[in-house]
C-alpha cells in the first residue's frame, strides 16, 4: 500500500499469512504462509522472486542475516541466507537470493515464535517443548 492508502499490489498465496514480513536487502520482502509455503517477493511490484513450499504451516515470522561461523552443523561463513521455521519444528536455512535449501534441522516440537539471527550467525528460537534453542 502506498503512503496515501491506494493499494499497489496483492498476492493470493491460498491460505492466511500470520507471519510479518522479514525485509531483504535487495528491496524484496518474505513471509510464510499457512499455505505451507514461504514466498520473496519484490516490494513495488509484488513480482515472485522464489518460492519455497514448506511441510507445515508458517505462523512465525522469518528473519535474515550474513552468517559469519558455522550455522547449522554446515560451514556456511559469509552466506546471506533467510532463516524460517514451520509449525511442525522444521527449521530452514535458505540461500537469500535463490531459496535454495542450505541445511534443515529439526526441532523436537510445535515452533511458533520467530527465529532471530544474532550477529555472530548464531540462531535462536523457541519451542513448544519448553526450551529455546541456540543453534550454532
Amino acid at each position: 500500500m502506498s503512503c496515501d492508502g491506494i493499494e499497489k499490489w496483492k498476492l493470493d498465496t491460498g491460505g492466511p499469512i500470520f507471519s510479518s514480513p522479514c525485509l531483504l536487502p535487495a528491496d524484496c520482502v518474505v513471509i510464510g504462509t499457512h499455505a505451507k509455503a514461504l514466498y520473496c517477493l519484490r516490494q513495488q511490484s509484488g513480482e515472485i522472486c522464489w518460492k519455497v513450499p514448506t511441510e507445515a504451516a508458517v505462523f512465525a515470522s522469518p528473519c535474515c542475516g550474513t552468517t559469519v561461523l558455522v550455522l547449522l552443523v554446515c560451514d556456511i561463513t559469509g552466506l546471506d541466507c533467510v532463516i524460517a521455521v514451520s509449525i511442525d519444528g522444521t527449521v530452514l536455512c535458505l540461500d537469500m537470493q535463490h531459496g535454495d535449501m542450505i541445511k534443515k534441522y529439526c526441532l523436537p516440537g510445535e515452533v511458533f515464535s520467530s527465529p532471530v539471527m544474532l550477529a555472530d550467525g548464531r540462531v535462536i528460537v523457541g519451542c513448544r517443548d519448553n526450551y529455546l534453542y541456540c543453534l550454532n
